[in-house]
């Protein structure tokens, strides 16, 4: 595998962590990154680094399963917190959403913006 490949999960997985802290600790992006010593540049370019891998994921799952055309309509959810849905199953980590539609898992942290769940869900709805 390429190093550079590794090297950018291994980014990525340390940028989900800040923004994963930052959302949990109330403050403002600027006062985070002050009090952490990282530049709001840096933060934002990583978070939207973190966004573009969640989407790609998903548009990777959702070829990989060849969904073809979906109806509109409700569609059943399945979400898990951190304290197991009573049927046994539990989330990966504290805090994380499951949301399984037509043969795709779709994990997010429950600090991930609503409006763009919301925009991954629609995505695949018109696929």
């Amino acid at each position: 595998m390429n190093t550079r490949v590794i090297t950018k999960g291994y980014r990525l997985e340390n940028w989900i962590q800040i923004i994963r802290d930052h959302k949990s600790s109330g403050m403002t992006v600027s006062d985070y990154c002050e009090m952490t010593g990282i530049t709001r540049s840096s933060y934002y370019y990583w978070l939207a680094q973190v966004r573009e891998a969640a989407h790609d994921q998903i548009t990777a799952a959702r070829e990989m399963h060849n969904l073809g055309s979906v109806s509109s309509g409700f569609q059943e959810i399945n979400v898990v917190n951190a304290y197991g849905d009573g049927g046994g199953r539990r989330a990966d980590i504290p805090g994380q959403v499951t949301v399984e539609i037509r043969g795709i898992t779709l994990k997010v942290d429950s600090a991930y913006p609503v409006m763009q769940l919301a925009d991954l869900l629609r995505q695949l709805e018109l696929s």
